[in-house]
């Protein structure tokens, strides 16, 4: 999946800033329902940036579920009702560390400064 400029800026402050936080209750989640708490958590996070493209965060919010089920953060079963994921801690950790350690733009904002996500989100805003 190829992220717009604003979608990727919206991933990477998730990686940098909210996604630490994420610990789920390591029961199955039908899609529908992981796929709107991970949109949730990543549309809090960018939020205090006034972003208003719900488009930008749920596209930037399923990118990061395809990588996290890839990646087994999340592993998958087939039910009589369709697929179900898992959390998987050790492997969202390991995944995490990977994440922030190897994003160009969190590497960017790290060189840039404390306001370099508000002038960034100020000007893709129109995005």
């Amino acid at each position: 999946m190829k992220l717009t400029a604003l979608e990727e800026h919206i991933l990477a402050y998730y990686i940098f800033k909210g996604a630490a936080a994420l610990n789920m209750d390591p029961r199955w989640w039908p899609p529908i329902e992981l796929s709107s708490i991970v949109e949730d958590k990543i549309r809090f996070a960018v939020s205090r940036f006034d972003v208003t493209s719900r488009i930008a965060v749920d596209n930037a919010a399923r990118a990061l579920l395809e990588t996290l089920i890839a990646r087994g953060a999340f592993s998958t079963s087939e039910s009589n009702y369709g697929p179900m994921y898992q959390f998987q801690h050790p492997a969202y950790q390991l995944w995490l560390t990977e994440a922030q350690a190897s994003n160009a733009i969190i590497a960017q904002a790290t060189a840039a400064g404390p306001d370099f996500w508000e002038r960034t989100f100020e000007g893709l805003r129109g995005s």
